[in-house]
C-alpha cells in the first residue's frame, strides 16, 4: 500500500475547509495528534481533559464477531494519554459548547 504524505499547508487547507463539516473534530484529532479512526469513534466526553489539555485513549471501536464493538486499543497499555495542541483544545471547547446548545434546544417529551 502506498501512502501519500501531505505537507502542513495542504493539511491546513483541508482543515479550513473541513471546519464547515460535521466530522471536523474527527479530522482535527486524527491530523493533529495522530488518533486512529477506531480510537476517535470510541472517544467519550469523559476522556477529554480540557483543563490538562490532554485526551485519554482507552478503547477502540472495532469489528467484532457480529457487527462492531468496543475493544482495547492496539497499544499494550490500557490508557494512553495524549497532549493536545492549544488550537485543538479551542476547537474542542467550541464543539462541546455547540453540542450542549443543540441538545438543550431539542424538544423532548418533558418539554
Amino acid at each position: 500500500m502506498k501512502f501519500e504524505v501531505r505537507n502542513e499547508d495542504q493539511l491546513r487547507i483541508f482543515l479550513d475547509y473541513a471546519k464547515r463539516k460535521q466530522y471536523f473534530m474527527a479530522f482535527e484529532l486524527a491530523l493533529s495528534i495522530g488518533m486512529r479512526q477506531s480510537e476517535i469513534l470510541a472517544l467519550r466526553r469523559m476522556d477529554v481533559h480540557l483543563a490538562n489539555e490532554t485526551v485519554s485513549v482507552r478503547k477502540a471501536y472495532t469489528l467484532a464477531e457480529v457487527g462492531h464493538d468496543f475493544d482495547d486499543t492496539k497499544n499494550d497499555f490500557n490508557t494512553r494519554s495524549i497532549a493536545l495542541f492549544e488550537s485543538t483544545v479551542r476547537f474542542l471547547k467550541e464543539h462541546f459548547d455547540t453540542s450542549s446548545r443543540i441538545i438543550a434546544e431539542k424538544p423532548t417529551l418533558l418539554n
